[in-house]
């Protein structure tokens, strides 16, 4: 009896944390799906577990922190397409705004408010002829 706990518990350890990792905003998930279709992520160089039915963490390049995702790292990875317009406000994003943003000429809406940004404006925005801003 004692063997059958030990390897219960054994695997209630491993199997517990997989259903919290698997655990994601609905919104989040959404919108990576969206990035990965608009971007040609079936062509990425990488795009292990991408739409799987793998855990959004377990997706390459995507960090989760409390059902969140908290950073997206495809550097040098091939998209190639168009970014529908961004929303991003009411999250918790800190730091700076990025200046690789300013080389997105064709992004038209970006709206970062309601964050925790700050800092400038980065100059490569005035690149971004056709954008409508918020912060």
């Amino acid at each position: 009896m004692k063997i059958f706990f030990t390897l219960i518990t054994i695997l209630l350890a491993f199997i517990i944390p997989s259903f919290i990792d698997a655990q994601v905003n609905k919104q989040d998930s959404l919108a990576l799906v969206d990035l990965y279709n608009s971007t040609g992520g079936l062509h990425w160089k990488n795009n292990t577990n991408w739409l799987t039915v793998n855990p959004v963490n377990k997706w390459y390049g995507i960090t989760v922190e409390k059902n969140r995702v908290v950073e997206i790292n495809l550097y040098f990875n091939q998209l190639n397409g168009s970014i529908s317009p961004a929303d991003l406000s009411n999250n918790k994003l800190t730091g700076s705004v990025s200046p690789g943003l300013g080389n997105l000429n064709i992004l038209e809406n970006l709206n970062l408010s309601h964050n925790c940004l700050t800092g400038n404006i980065p100059a490569t925005f005035s690149n971004l002829k056709h954008l409508n801003f918020w912060i």
